[in-house]
């Protein structure tokens, strides 16, 4: 029964670009190198809970099946959960992918910066005990204020927030997100314009500032506007 010009429905939190800072060439070839990989080796990465219900295996999959066509395709996943047993420490010869250890989300841009491609594979939970699908995906506004290209599933609220169809693909579909890398992965100047594209889109939206914005002209807008049309 609330009227529609009363209710504001946004991001709860922005990015601001100071917190994301952009690496410099030198800087992501010591990093790549400090993970036992070639300095000029191509990263895909993933940040969050290692939960199933993240599609981190589906991820690992969709760069395991790429790297027999693409040399030096490496997967940097960060963070901890159940999963962990089943990506590096279950496959001790898949030198294609490290788990780093979680960070204070201070940190977080210091491993964003370093990717060439992160990925939010997230895709719906359904059980006898728990829905579940992704919700506004804040990582997926860090990734590209630190200049990864970020491509998202279908899954919750994850296309809303690229709103960009280009960048979108299946949930639970492992072929379907090789198609997708593969895209991105054959055509680097393609995939530069594109991260300059996201991230000044980003920065215009979802900034600190933006978001400030949208808020003070909706509260403002409920004080000045007259109660039943009343003049007092």
């Amino acid at each position: 029964g609330v009227p529609g010009e009363n209710i504001l429905v946004d991001g709860q939190l922005g990015v601001a670009e100071c917190d994301f800072p952009l690496a410099s060439s030198s800087q992501k070839e010591q990093w790549r190198v400090d993970q036992g990989w070639p300095a000029d080796c191509t990263v895909i990465g993933f940040c969050g809970r290692l939960v199933d219900e993240k599609g981190i295996m589906n991820l690992r999959d969709a760069v395991a099946n790429l790297t027999g066509s693409i040399p030096n395709l490496k997967l940097a996943i960060l963070g901890s959960g159940p999963l962990y047993e089943y990506l590096e420490v279950g496959d001790p010869k898949a030198d294609f992918i490290r788990v780093l250890p979680p960070v204070p989300h201070s940190e977080v841009g210091d491993f964003l910066n370093k990717l060439d491609i992160f990925v939010l594979p997230s895709k719906p939970l359904v059980s006898r005990v728990e829905n579940w699908e992704e919700q506004f995906g804040h990582v997926l506004l860090e990734a590209i204020a630190a200049g990864a290209l970020t491509i998202g599933s279908n899954s919750g609220a994850i296309p809303e927030v690229l709103n960009d169809p280009e960048m979108i693909f299946q949930h639970s579909d492992v072929a379907a997100l090789e198609a997708k890398l593969a895209h991105w992965l054959h055509d680097k100047e393609l995939r530069q314009l594109k991260i300059g594209q996201q991230r000044k889109a980003c920065m215009q939206r979802w900034s600190d500032t933006a978001l400030a914005a949208r808020y003070s002209e909706f509260l403002n807008s409920l004080m000045n506007r007259k109660p039943n049309g009343s003049n007092k």
